[in-house]
């Protein structure tokens, strides 16, 4: 079997979506295609001298649906699942420290090298990356896997650190099996 990467798993379902699931007649529809509802509403909409709505800022749309944890925050930032989050842009709110309830957080499961922070008072997003910037952008599966990796070790306390040098072995690993795959390919040709 075959093991997918994010990128093709993404780029798979778009396929499956647009060349697929919308070009098929269906019940629910009283067998029409969705493409062709959709390009009769577009043209319902012309008709009516509308337009389909566009979101304001893209960015801001996209990150309302990324999903949400809620942490508190501490002197030193934010920490979700081992890893802390800092920006300069958070020191009022640390001076402060009167926050009664936990933050907002949205992250993307793609990329946890950031996390978006609600600013209720302005109903805008602070983008906060990790607190030491050197970190390797990682995705929440790679991170899962490098926390189940320390725990089949028996490593008692898992903290940032060991979690990004489990994440580099595992990288490490992968690197050399795709060198591996490579040779053999070659080999046989």
């Amino acid at each position: 079997a075959a093991c997918l990467t994010f990128e093709e798993l993404e780029r798979w379902l778009a396929v499956a979506i647009t060349k697929y699931y919308h070009l098929r007649p269906h019940e629910g529809i009283d067998g029409e295609i969705p493409l062709h509802r959709y390009e009769q509403g577009l043209q319902s909409l012309t008709a009516a001298n509308k337009i389909i709505p566009v979101p304001r800022d893209p960015r801001t749309f996209l990150i309302d649906f990324l999903p949400v944890v809620r942490r508190s925050l501490q002197r030193d930032g934010i920490t979700i699942d081992h890893i802390t989050y800092y920006s300069n842009a958070l020191r009022p709110w640390i001076q402060l420290r009167n926050q009664p309830t936990p933050l907002l957080i949205r992250r993307d499961p793609r990329d946890l090298s950031r996390v978006f922070v609600l600013d209720a008072e302005n109903n805008v997003y602070l983008e906060v990356p990790y607190r030491v910037l050197s970190r390797p952008a990682i995705t929440l599966w790679e991170h899962k896997l490098a926390r189940k990796r320390l725990r089949e070790q028996r490593r008692t306390a898992i903290d940032e650190v060991s979690l990004f040098a489990a994440i580099d072995e595992m990288r490490e690993i992968e690197r050399k099996a795709e060198m591996l795959t490579r040779t053999a390919r070659r080999n046989r040709t």
